[in-house]
């Protein structure tokens, strides 16, 4: 127990309710993400009680490939978020992780001082785009290329290429193939997310990620990935044109992105299919090696 009277305490399975409730979820959705392979719920996630009462939560996502924790905390009370920024830190140096990072809205001045008083610093910008409208992008298929709704079958397919294209960015970390099944197949409250593979002369050179979360709710754009030695031919603009095209024929608008604001390039295909800036949220880091 904190000097505030906060109490930490450790999730258990009897939990998937409570957490939904704090997290203003369904709580099928929230038991879906929690049984994702890469995840344990027991080690990782815990509540903030005050007075015997949940008032918030934390999730540390433990990355260790890249020697990172991600923490995913709500809580309306500052000081329940702090002692839950605090848990976090100390678990992150427990397990050896290297940093310890947060996503918060820009705007949001009392998580940014919450962040700053932990001894965090801003590291990155992330852009969140929104195209507005229901209006297709108008670009047509090259000759001798054509798309397909990723199947079980195409699983191979996306991790290879998702690997291939990411693998080295900032904050990615690879994933396996039962991952990347579980995420398209299994997670979403829609499924399966569609994911749209675009093949040239018989070969599968990139994907659209593309996901509703409910009926008549926006689109997502949530990953755009080509081959590396396919890259700088246009094949961005082309793969994101066929996700967003996809997502209004089902009615799923208007179509958001998030990108990091350091990738030019990237900003700049989104930018040429009809995306603008919406909103920022800034990504803060705390050294713990």
């Amino acid at each position: 127990m904190t000097s505030s009277g906060i109490t930490i305490r450790s999730f258990t399975w009897s939990d998937v309710a409570l957490l939904a409730t704090l997290q203003h979820a369904d709580e099928s959705d929230v038991d879906r993400w929690l049984r994702q392979s890469n995840l344990t719920p027991e080690q990782e996630c815990v509540f903030a009680e005050v007075g015997g009462k949940a008032t918030g939560f934390g999730y540390l996502i433990v990355e260790q490939g890249l020697s990172r924790g991600v923490l995913i905390a709500e809580a309306e009370d500052p000081a329940v978020l702090s002692a839950l920024v605090s848990d976090a830190t100390t678990k992150a140096q427990t397990l050896g992780l290297s940093v310890l990072q947060l996503d918060v809205p820009e705007d949001d001045q009392q998580r940014r001082d919450i962040c700053e008083a932990a001894g965090m610093s801003v590291i990155r910008t992330h852009l969140h785009l929104l195209r507005p409208g229901d209006q297709p992008t108008g670009i047509t298929l090259p000759a001798a290329t054509t798309t397909r709704l990723a199947a079980r079958v195409d699983v191979a397919t996306v991790t290879n290429i998702q690997n291939a294209a990411f693998t080295g960015s900032w904050g990615y970390s690879p994933n396996n193939e039962e991952e990347i099944a579980y995420r398209i197949f299994e997670l979403p409250s829609i499924a399966p997310d569609p994911v749209v593979i675009v093949t040239m002369d018989g070969q599968d050179l990139g994907y659209c990620w593309a996901h509703q979360e409910r009926v008549d709710s926006p689109g997502m754009v949530d990953m755009v990935g080509v081959l590396p030695h396919q890259q700088g031919k246009g094949l961005g603009k082309l793969v994101t044109a066929v996700g967003i095209d996809h997502l209004i024929s089902i009615g799923a608008t208007p179509v958001e992105i998030t990108v990091d604001s350091e990738n030019g390039p990237a900003i700049h295909v989104y930018e040429s299919v009809g995306f603008r800036l919406h909103h920022r949220s800034v990504w803060y880091e705390r050294a713990l090696s």
